[in-house]
């Protein structure tokens, strides 16, 4: 094994000093980043539990022509090579919405990423906020909501998929999460890590079926604020790891030449380096057949791991959004090219200025 990164990064947090039930933050005590995880992380082992009976109980595996994704033609057509793009967060909301009145969706886009979006068959981005008319804001502290009529843009430049599977999407509730599923569909683009309930949400999208299948799960990995967890109401998919796990390894061996794609929304707020658990985890999903990960929610470019010749990239940042300090205006955008023997993924470095994806220089 061996590992790299993009990053010099400040020392990383210890799971060691994660216990089981953390004591509560009490009036007048210093609520550090530390705390904050290990607060996430025993409420999110509740949160786990009580889906692990609903994920054990059904079945993880359905046949693939059963599967949501791009139905019966490849989306590449004949090509025996496919090129795809990951991109990291897009919020269309509060500073990234004035400038867009100021400007118009367009001005998002810049020469250099329209045609980086050119050369790729499938494009995937992280819509951090529902796109909806509906306001049905959850009570929490970060509460996002973009203009439907946005989506159509992101879909001109390039855009096709919009994973919804992180802690915003949820911002106005479930009818606004759903409004934002069948808004994006509208626009031509196809939502994943959502579904009318959760086994649905867990559900694969395939990507393409030429030169071989491409499959994406995503789940979200943290606890979400004020959000009831109700397994047979909208929602995102939260699917535990061991399910997981069970479901790569079924698809590996139903599907032995199958390329899976694993993105989850995990990891400390800005922050440049993994915890030990998450680089745990990126193992076992690479051991149980995993050919990527590629993950994102600390709104900062992270550590780039190569395990088993497998790339895990722990969070590529922010992409669209209005974050202005350096920490968080460095990301990159992953070039994956699946050809019918490599999967090849890479890094394209971006920064971002006033809200706009720049490729850097150099690259």
């Amino acid at each position: 094994m061996r590992s790299f990164f993009i990053v010099l990064a400040v020392s990383s947090l210890s799971s060691s000093n994660l216990t089981p039930n953390p004591s509560p933050i009490g009036e007048g005590s210093i609520y550090t980043l530390q705390q904050k995880q290990q607060q996430e992380q025993y409420i999110l082992k509740k949160q786990q539990q009580e889906l692990h009976n609903t994920f054990q109980e059904q079945e993880l595996y359905t046949p693939l022509s059963n599967r949501r994704g791009v139905g019966g033609e490849a989306a590449v057509g004949e090509a025996v090579k496919a090129s795809f793009l990951f991109t990291g967060d897009i919020l269309l909301d509060r500073g990234v919405r004035r400038f867009i009145e100021k400007k118009g969706v367009d001005a998002l886009f810049s020469q250099g990423i329209d045609s980086l979006f050119s050369t790729a068959h499938i494009v995937v981005g992280n819509l951090e906020c529902p796109a909806t008319k509906v306001k049905a804001p959850v009570f929490k502290r970060y509460i996002f909501r973009g203009e439907p009529v946005h989506l159509s843009t992101l879909r001109k430049h390039g855009f096709t998929h919009l994973n919804l599977c992180n802690n915003h999407s949820i911002d106005q509730g479930r009818e606004g999460l759903m409004d934002t599923k069948r808004n994006i569909e509208r626009a031509g683009m196809i939502p994943a890590g959502v579904g009318r309930n959760m086994a649905e949400a867990a559900q694969p999208v395939l990507l393409t079926k030429k030169p071989r299948n491409v499959w994406l799960l995503t789940s979200l990995r943290m606890a979400l604020e004020n959000w009831a967890l109700l397994n047979d109401r909208p929602c995102v998919s939260q699917e535990p790891m061991d399910s997981l796990i069970l479901r790569i390894r079924r698809l590996k061996k139903s599907d032995p030449k199958a390329v899976v794609i694993v993105s989850l929304h995990w990891g400390g707020e800005h922050t440049l380096r993994p915890v030990p658990l998450q680089r745990m985890e990126a193992h076992a999903l690479i051991n149980a057949g995993a050919d990527a990960l590629i993950c994102h929610h600390t709104h900062t470019l992270q550590t780039i791991e190569e395990y088993k010749g497998k790339k895990i990239f722990y969070s590529i940042g922010n992409f669209i959004f209005d974050q202005p300090k350096p920490l968080n205006s460095k990301a990159c955008v992953v070039k994956l090219t699946v050809t019918e023997n490599e999967v090849k993924a890479e890094p394209v470095p971006i920064i971002i200025r006033n809200c706009v994806p720049l490729i850097e220089r150099n690259h």
